[in-house]
């Protein structure tokens, strides 16, 4: 079909055929075209939410294109999305834990993560946790410490770098150091 200046026009039955040519060349089926397109879309709106961060809904799009793939039954589809959306899922769940100060649940939900799919910027989340969960043991042990010397109610532990202490510079008398690179 074309218009007057010879542009070709087609009718949507005519654009869901060619696409199930596409999609399906040995079997084309119009009515998976509209599946497909779906499923595209879904995996294509999840990776796009990965990337900005929002692991719940990243989960929930790829969720989405699980379904659409269970309905077209690409098995290698489903368990790609299903993939993701774990993946997402375990971000989401490390993303909260980080939220609540649980450096040690952010780690464990990461390397799960880490396990499922390959993730831009996961390897460098997962040694920040890993360090925070390193510090929070460290602190955790030290005030042990102190209460086993019955110093605890006259001490304050804070970490901080060697070259940037959270501290006022008067704030000390007397300041000494054991265990530091030197």
């Amino acid at each position: 079909v074309t218009n007057d200046v010879g542009q070709a026009h087609f009718t949507d039955a005519q654009i869901k055929l060619k696409w199930a040519q596409v999609l399906e060349p040995a079997n084309p089926n119009p009515a998976n075209v509209l599946g497909h397109i779906e499923l595209n879309q879904a995996l294509a709106d999840g990776s796009k939410l990965l990337k900005g961060a929002n692991y719940a809904g990243a989960e929930q799009k790829f969720g989405q294109a699980a379904d659409a793939a269970k309905k077209l039954n690409d098995v290698k589809a489903q368990a790609n999305a299903e993939s993701w959306q774990r993946c997402a899922g375990d971000l989401d769940k490390a993303f909260l834990a980080k939220q609540a100060g649980d450096a040690p649940s952010e780690v464990s939900w990461l390397e799960a993560a880490k396990g499922i799919q390959e993730v831009s910027g996961l390897a460098g989340w997962l040694k920040d946790a890993q360090n925070r969960a390193a510090g929070q043991a460290t602190q955790a042990a030290t005030r042990r410490n102190l209460a086993a010397e019955g110093v605890a109610a006259h001490c304050a532990v804070t970490t901080g770098t060697m070259t940037a202490l959270p501290f006022r510079a008067d704030a000390f008398h007397l300041v000494t150091s054991s265990l530091a690179i030197h």
